[in-house]
């Protein structure tokens, strides 16, 4: 289970790896003079963000030491404010879980920093799906000062310096991401994005710092073999090894310098044990590694009360003070001494926590001796290091999504977060900041129309609708499209809206996972054009996914995967099938004229050629017979696999046909080398007959899905704590387990209007015509095959189209009346993608193209021009331009 923990916690640390630059002076000063951090704020998205993995606790800036700092000007960290579900499981324990829906994500960009302050901006993304972020606030904190972040009334965000008896505590500042299962049911969590830093990778090789002040250590740089360069590493803080898919304790010196970077070595490196009921007081003892650098045990012992200290200890090695100090904080009178001769905020923190819950055995003892020590001593002595090989506890805070997430937002939403209530509260000490009242939340709706009270719920007549799913998730959506086709009802049958309305909802429900729909693909890969036409035409889907999560919730793990197929089938208005399609220059085509023609072509550009008719035939034969795949020496199927697969894609565009006009300029900027530019242009002028089937307002639909859920976890946790350290004696542990098959479908075949004058069927002739461009700029290698160029290169490209369509047909109604249709309508829009392509470009011949688009790297944009729609010369339907999804 440990390794893969590791393994899925990897796949997402590595999401963002590549190489950028960034550098951070040594100065403890305003760093807001650094202009070397890589911007990245124009290429933030909520689709990338969503997949990173998110952490709490915090993040580090150090004045003295910039290979290790990870905040400066202009550094951009992703956060995610979530609610947490806690359950009561009785005697004294509780579980607790992330919530998937309900959340917040954005990112922080820091505009200064320094040891007295920081100010950064906050945005936050308003929708899923959404291509912008809104501003949310500029805030400015103080060392010590926390901020309201989202307008919830609860702090979420702190800087303040590290806790007492860390090293680096004097010099160092921490960015706190605050989590509160108490009084606000929320978490928030960061995401570092190390393409912003030198060479694409951690600082410090440094993920994070979980919430108990341990540095979370990458042993190696991001996506390589190469170790980190560490510099800022304390005794007890842990180290993640990608290579071993293991996690280890650093039990070396500690480091806080800049001249101590370097790798961190196996030897400093000791595997755990998990903290259980059976632990020692050995085990949370002081360690002779833990006074290095900044802390120093004779001074320690100098300043603490002679009442304690009664030995001479000057001369004695740091291994012979520490066996002495262990002793001491074993006597039974410690606490009572150090509280005695000491004063302040922090012995009234150790007095009232003795006079609530005394000490019970010498594990409880050793404990809270050491952190008693090390608050009052914050200086001089090193605070107490529980350890675990649990991940859970080692990252306390964690959430990773690896499927789509349907959390959506309206406008009211967005105006809403816009105006919310952010602020900084200042700090103020002692007195504790006030606990505000809690946020009403029924008024505040999330997804799918559910309001933030998950026990508010609808009455199942509210919506008028006769058929709810047993699954609470998809009802919600019901509840939502219910809402958006509600005035469908006016003119459309009942048992057609409710099937809509299932339908989205089912839909919505299944676009939470990653899924591919193979229905396009299994048509094309069949050859005959009328299957694609039929699968086109009838919306077919065949759909799998998987999906789900992984959630660590106040050390609580729990594991979400989902399976699911999707099927779906709707025959709707009208049927389309290809009659025929030619390009405008198909006749022109260089292969067309004859072979007298071309030889007189020839020997014109090839005077000393003469080229007789037999000559030319046979090079035209070779040429048309030559596959330049096969000529470079590649594996033809796998190109025609992919090409197959690309042309089932709904994101092609329209692009030329292979009779277009082209251009092919291939630039060799060293003669000497085989390395060439190439710039492409081609034109062409598309047509298109098809036959069209009219059924208007006749629907037979169908859609069904079925998605396996399965959820694991573990609830765990202390009973007892001594300011805030916990009592590993009260140590308790719950497992669950479930899996559950989500099943639901739905169906309709008739006429989809009230008023049954409105059906129509019949049939007619749809005509086409797309003129369309496409530029191309490409690098790569070309040579020479038989006379012809030929060159492989990677590029991009952008394809321009405007099909304009006219259908005319005939129809009629259920009383035989004929009806007379025109139908007419235009479109304008654009492709872009990057690929590779093979060129063969022969003389006085047409090119020869294959491209194979890189995934990831196509879109498409596409308006509406104009839509005209005429029944025996009255217009019935006249639309104006528009974008289309």
């Amino acid at each position: 289970m440990r390794k893969h923990c590791l393994f899925l916690f990897f796949v997402s640390v590595l999401f963002f790896s590549c190489d950028l630059w960034v550098g951070l002076p040594d100065r403890d000063d305003d760093v807001s003079a650094l202009a070397s951090v890589k911007s990245i704020r124009s290429i933030m998205n909520r689709s990338d963000v969503e997949r990173m993995m998110f952490m709490g606790g915090s993040m580090l800036y150090s004045s003295k030491d910039s290979n290790a700092n990870q905040l400066a000007k202009g550094v951009i960290v992703s956060v995610r404010i979530g609610e947490v579900e806690k359950y009561d499981l009785g005697n004294g324990e509780y579980g607790y879980r992330n919530s998937k829906l309900n959340y917040e994500l954005g990112f922080i960009e820091i505009d200064s920093i320094s040891i007295s302050g920081i100010t950064f901006s906050y945005y936050k993304f308003p929708a899923n799906g959404s291509g912008h972020y809104v501003s949310a606030g500029v805030f400015t904190l103080e060392a010590g000062d926390t901020a309201d972040l989202n307008g919830d009334g609860f702090a979420d965000i702190k800087y303040s310096k590290p806790d007492a008896g860390r090293n680096g505590y004097k010099e160092n500042m921490w960015l706190t991401f605050l989590s509160d299962v108490e009084r606000a049911n929320s978490s928030t969590m960061f995401s570092v994005i190390p393409i912003q830093y030198s060479r694409g990778v951690y600082p410090n090789g440094l993920l994070g710092i979980n919430p108990d002040g341990q540095f979370i250590i990458n042993k190696y740089d991001v996506g390589t073999n190469n170790r980190s360069l560490v510099s800022d590493i304390s005794y007890g803080d842990y180290v993640l090894d990608t290579e071993e898919n293991t996690i280890a304790r650093f039990i070396g010196g500690n480091r806080s310098s800049r001249s101590a970077a370097r790798s961190i070595i196996d030897g400093e490196l000791e595997e755990v044990e998990q903290i259980s009921s059976n632990s020692t007081p050995e085990e949370f003892e002081f360690k002779a590694n833990e006074f290095t650098d900044e802390f120093n045990i004779n001074t320690l012992l100098s300043v603490m009360p002679s009442s304690i200290v009664k030995e001479n200890y000057s001369g004695r090695s740091i291994a012979e003070n520490v066996d002495y100090l262990n002793r001491l904080i074993r006597e039974s009178s410690f606490l009572e001494r150090l509280v005695a001769d000491n004063s302040g905020q922090a012995v009234d923190e150790i007095r009232n926590e003795l006079l609530g819950a005394p000490i019970a055995g010498e594990v409880e003892r050793v404990l809270f001796c050491r952190h008693a020590l090390a608050l009052v001593y914050p200086d001089s002595c090193p605070d107490v290091n529980l350890f675990s090989q649990t991940l859970s506890n080692i990252i306390p805070w964690l959430y990773i999504d690896f499927g789509d997430v349907i959390q959506q937002a309206t406008q009211e939403d967005e105006e809403a977060e816009r105006t919310a209530a952010r602020s900084v509260v200042r700090s103020v000490s002692p007195a504790p900041a006030p606990v505000p009242a809690p946020v009403p939340t029924s008024g505040r709706p999330t997804n799918g129309g559910l309001s933030d009270g998950r026990e508010q719920d609808y009455e199942i007549g509210d919506l008028n609708l006769p058929s709810w799913s047993d699954n609470l998730e998809i009802r919600s959506y019901q509840r939502e499209a219910a809402l958006k086709h509600a005035k469908e009802r006016e003119t459309k049958v009942d048992s057609y809206v409710d099937y809509e309305i299932k339908r989205d909802a089912i839909e919505k429900y299944f676009s939470q996972l990653y899924s591919y729909n193979f229905a396009p693909l299994l048509a094309t890969l069949t050859g005959q054009q009328w299957i694609k036409d039929i699968v086109k035409s009838t919306k077919t889907d065949l759909s799998i996914g998987i999906g789900g999560g992984i959630s660590f919730a106040n050390s609580n793990p729990s594991v979400n995967i989902k399976m699911g197929v999707l099927i779906k089938f709707e025959l709707e208005n009208k049927i389309t099938f290809n009659v025929s399609s030619t390009s405008f220059f198909a006749d022109s085509a260089p292969e067309k004229k004859s072979v007298r023609e071309l030889q007189e072509k020839f020997n014109k550009k090839f005077p000393d050629g003469h080229y007789s008719t037999e000559e030319v035939k046979d090079y035209l034969d070779t040429m048309s017979k030559m596959d330049l795949k096969d000529e470079l020496g590649l594996d033809s199927w796998v190109f025609d696999a992919s090409d197959k697969l690309q042309k089932s894609s709904y994101k092609n565009g329209i692009r030329p046909s292979k009779d277009a006009k082209a251009t092919h300029q291939r630039i060799q900027p060293v003669p000497a080398l085989p390395l060439v530019l190439t710039i492409d242009a081609r034109f062409d002028i598309l047509f298109k007959t098809a036959a069209v089937v009219e059924l208007d307002n006749l629907s037979v639909c169908g859609i069904y899905m079925t998605v396996f859920d399965c959820k694991a976890g573990i609830n765990w946790g202390f009973r007892k704590k001594y300011s805030g350290i916990p009592d590993p004696t009260t140590f308790y542990c719950n497992t669950y387990a479930s899996a559950e098959t989500i099943s639901e479908n739905a169906g309709f075949a008739g006429i989809t209007s009230r008023d049954p004058k409105q059906f129509k069927i019949g049939g007619g002739v749809k005509f086409t015509i797309v003129p369309t461009a496409e530029f191309r700029l490409g690098g790569g290698i070309g040579y020479d095959v038989l006379g012809a160029g030929a060159d492989v290169t990677l590029g991009g490209k952008v394809d321009f189209f405007a099909p304009l369509s006219a259908y005319l047909g005939l129809a009629y109604t259920l009383l035989l009346d004929p009806v007379i249709i025109l139908d007419m309508d235009m479109d304008a829009g654009f492709s872009y993608s990057g690929d590779v392509q093979f060129c063969l470009d022969p003389p006085l011949l047409s090119k020869k193209y294959w491209n194979y688009d890189i995934p990831g790297l196509k879109d498409q944009k596409v308006w509406q021009i104009f839509r005209l729609r005429l029944e025996n010369g009255e217009i019935v339907k006249s639309e104006g331009p528009k974008l289309k999804g």
